[in-house]
């Protein structure tokens, strides 16, 4: 697991992008067969994905860490934990999780907070 602020730091002259993931990418980060994460550093709760539902800009979907379930939320105020990846040449990278709840649109601001 990454200290996200040590990370970017030591990586700041790549060319990358800090996002949400979107909800494909965290949903395979749940095991339902094992009933845990398939990596470290995430909490039995809710994580907000970048994926809006198609229909309903103002809903977003999350993953459920205790159960593996896709949800949408039907509103983006919900707080929940946030676990943004990085794109890089050779796929993403998990970065690690915050400690606190948010809700999606801080969550979106965070993630590009990360990239500046």
């Amino acid at each position: 697991m990454y200290d996200h602020k040590k990370y970017i730091e030591k990586n700041k002259r790549r060319q990358s992008k800090i996002r949400l993931p979107t909800i494909d990418e965290l949903s395979l980060m749940f095991n339902k067969e094992t009933g845990k994460p398939v990596i470290e550093g995430f909490t039995s709760s809710y994580y907000w994905s970048s994926t809006i539902l198609v229909n309903g800009a103002g809903n977003a979907w999350y993953v459920s860490f205790s159960t593996g379930g896709t949800y949408y939320s039907y509103s983006k105020t919900h707080n929940y934990y946030v676990r943004c990846v990085e794109e890089t040449e050779n796929g993403i990278v998990w970065l690690s999780s915050t400690d606190v709840k948010m809700n999606w649109y801080e969550a979106i601001k965070y993630a590009e907070s990360l990239n500046e």
